[in-house]
């Protein structure tokens, strides 16, 4: 009887292999579990990540005046960031232009840090909270609508050229 063959993660019962619940668990979850495997594309939002929330305390900080409205640089950060998302969205996506890695550095990694919806809802909060309704309602609407025309822009512009 020729002997049987072990594979690693295999467990041999009565000369029949059988899936180690180990194997079983990274075939069903590997993608999840695959970080090394990843590790190109982990680095490559986290790089991203570095460089938006780097380029968003910039922004705060670019200009004297602009510390004491913290909304005001919000809505620009918005804006700014609904375009280049909207241009990326044609370059990376419609076009195809980049691998996946440089598409998570872009969209995930910069633009996910350099816009700020927590920080837009704090701000708006914080006029309610103040009694700045009117404030308040043209901010968060306001910020919608730019933004929205913001993505449509990018895209639109990005067509153009590309």
């Amino acid at each position: 009887m020729a002997a049987k063959q072990w594979l690693p993660g295999k467990e041999a019962r009565n000369d029949v292999q059988v899936d180690s619940c180990a194997e079983r668990c990274f075939r069903r979850h590997g993608p999840l579990l695959d970080v090394w495997g990843n590790a190109k594309s982990w680095l490559m939002v986290a790089l991203g990540g570095a460089l938006g929330a780097m380029a968003r305390y910039w922004m705060y900080n670019a200009h004297p005046d602009w510390q004491q409205k913290a909304a005001l640089v919000t809505f620009m950060v918005n804006a700014i960031g609904s375009c280049l998302i909207g241009a990326a969205f044609v370059v990376l996506i419609e076009k195809g232009g980049l691998s996946p890695q440089w598409r998570n550095l872009v969209t995930v990694g910069f633009l996910g840090a350099f816009t700020t919806y927590s920080t837009y809802s704090l701000d708006a909060l914080r006029m309610l909270e103040q009694g700045q309704f009117a404030y308040a309602a043209l901010y968060l609407f306001g910020t919608l609508l730019v933004c929205l025309l913001a993505v449509w822009l990018g895209m639109s512009l990005t067509r153009l050229i590309v």
